[in-house]
C-alpha cells in the first residue's frame, strides 16, 4: 500500500507540472476539465501497469534500466533492519490514517451541513429556476441540483447573472468534479500538489461558468463589476460551487483574455506520450530493482562464504583427511555455481564443516535468487577465493 501511495503522488506531481506548463493559459475550458479529471485516472491506474517483460527484451530500454541501476540504485544506502522498517512503517501508517480520518470527517460534516441547509431553507421558483433562499449573509452557491441564493440578492439587478452562473454549474454537473477532487485530496492529504490540483479544478469550473454567462449575452463589464461587489460576502464551505470567492483576479483576467486559436487544441494530444513516458519509466524502475536485487544476491552468496570461512579455518580444518583437496575444491565450485540460495541454506544446516562451508556462512543473507548461473565475471572471484583457501590450508597444515 505504501509503495502504491508513493507512486500515485509522484505521478500526480509530474502530471500537475505537465498541466501547468502547457494548458493553464488557453481558453479551452472544457478540454482542460477533461485533462484535469484524467490526471486522477492516470495516477490511479499507471502503478498497476506491468510491462517489465517488454522492457527486458528491448535493448534500448534494457540499457536504460542497467544505467539506472548502476548510477542511482547502486548509490542508495543499505536497507535498515527489518525491525526498524516495521517500526517506521507502523508510525507512518498511523500518521497517514490519522490525517485521512480528520479530512474525511471534515468532508462528511460539510455534506451533512449542506443537506440540513437544503431541508430547512425556503424554496422558491425564480424565473423558472428552483432556488433555496438563505437568510444569512453569504455568496450564492450550488451543489448538484441545489442552488442557494441570499434573500438580499433577490432585489438586485444582477440576479439574472447569478442564476445563469449557478445553472451552468448544475447543468454541467460540476459538483462531480468537486467531489472527486475532494476525495483524492483526502487520500493524498500529505501531498501539496494534490491540493494545488484541486484548486486548478475549482478555478477551471469557475472559468466555465463565467464564460457561459458572457456567452449567453450578459454584459461582460457589468458582470465583472458584479463579481467585485460580491467580494465582501462570507465564503461558503469548500465543496460548494461559489459564485465569487475563487481567485477573482484570475477569473476577470481570463474573461478579458483573447480566445485561443483552434489549432492550439492539438497540444492536448501530448497527453498520450506523457502517459507512455510514465509507463516506461515505471517499468524501467521495476527492471532496475530486479537487477540490483540479483546483484545484491550475488555479492551476499560470495562475501559471507569468504569471510566467515576464514574465521572457521582458524578453529578447525576446512578439508578432512579422508577426502582429497581436489575433490573438495571441485565440489565447492559446483555448489556455488549450481545450487540456489535456498538449497545452499539447507545444505549448510545438514552438512558438517569437512564437506562444505559452515551452517552460519550464509545465514545472514535475506535475498532470494533464482536457480540460474551467476554471471561469468563472478567465476574469477570464485577461483580467487578457492585459491586463498588452498593457500591458507597449506600454511596451517604443512608438515
Amino acid at each position: 500500500m505504501l509503495s502504491y501511495l508513493v507512486e500515485i503522488n509522484i505521478i500526480t506531481i509530474f502530471l500537475y507540472g505537465f498541466y501547468r506548463l502547457l494548458f493553464t493559459n488557453d481558453t479551452f475550458f472544457s478540454w482542460r476539465r477533461f485533462m484535469l479529471l484524467n490526471i486522477y485516472l492516470i495516477a490511479l491506474l499507471v502503478p498497476f501497469a506491468d510491462f517489465s517483460n517488454w522492457i527486458s527484451i528491448r535493448e534500448a530500454t534494457q540499457n536504460m534500466a542497467n544505467t539506472y541501476a548502476e548510477t542511482v540504485l547502486s548509490e542508495a544506502p543499505s536497507p535498515p533492519s527489518k525491525a526498524t522498517v516495521l517500526s517506521w512503517n507502523t508510525v507512518l501508517l498511523w500518521i497517514y490514517m490519522g490525517g485521512v480520518c480528520i479530512f474525511l470527517l471534515r468532508f462528511v460534516i460539510q455534506l451533512i451541513g449542506i443537506y440540513r441547509l437544503a431541508r430547512k431553507t425556503e424554496v422558491s421558483i425564480i424565473k423558472g429556476v428552483k432556488v433555496h433562499i438563505i437568510e444569512k449573509n453569504g455568496s450564492p452557491f450550488s451543489f448538484f441540483q441545489w442552488i442557494f441564493i441570499n434573500r438580499e440578492v433577490l432585489y438586485e439587478s444582477q440576479l439574472q447573472e447569478i442564476l445563469i452562473h449557478e445553472q451552468c454549474h448544475v447543468e454541467q454537473k460540476h459538483s462531480i468534479d468537486v467531489m472527486l477532487s475532494e476525495l483524492f485530496t483526502i487520500v493524498c492529504w500529505f501531498n501539496p500538489f494534490a491540493w494545488l490540483l484541486k484548486r486548478e479544478i475549482r478555478l477551471n469550473l469557475e472559468y466555465l461558468a463565467d464564460f457561459h454567462v458572457v456567452q449567453v449575452g450578459c454584459d461582460q463589464k457589468s458582470y465583472q463589476y458584479h463579481l467585485l461587489g460580491m467580494t465582501y460576502h462570507k465564503n461558503t464551505p469548500t465543496i460548494l460551487n461559489n459564485f465569487n470567492v475563487l481567485l477573482l483576479k484570475k477569473r476577470i483576467k481570463m474573461m478579458n483574455k483573447r480566445r485561443s486559436r483552434v489549432i492550439v487544441k492539438a497540444k492536448y494530444a501530448l497527453l498520450i506520450p506523457a502517459i507512455a513516458t510514465l509507463l516506461v519509466v515505471k517499468n524501467i524502475e521495476s527492471v532496475a530493482h530486479s537487477l540490483v536485487s540479483n546483484k545484491i544476491v550475488n555479492n551476499e552468496v560470495i562475501v559471507p562464504i569468504y569471510t566467515k570461512a576464514n574465521n572457521a579455518l582458524q578453529k578447525k580444518p576446512f578439508f578432512s583427511s579422508k577426502i582429497s583437496k581436489e575433490d573438495n575444491i571441485k565440489k565447492l565450485k559446483e555448489e556455488v555455481h549450481e545450487v540456489s540460495h535456498d538449497k545452499i541454506n539447507a545444505i549448510a544446516k545438514k552438512k558438517a564443516i569437512n564437506n562444505t562451508a559452515p551452517s552460519n556462512v550464509i545465514k545472514d543473507s535475506h535475498v532470494d535468487i533464482k536457480d540460474s548461473e551467476l554471471p561469468e565475471k563472478k567465476v574469477l572471484m570464485y577461483v580467487y577465493i578457492i585459491s586463498l583457501l588452498l593457500l591458507t590450508q597449506k600454511v596451517l597444515f604443512r608438515p
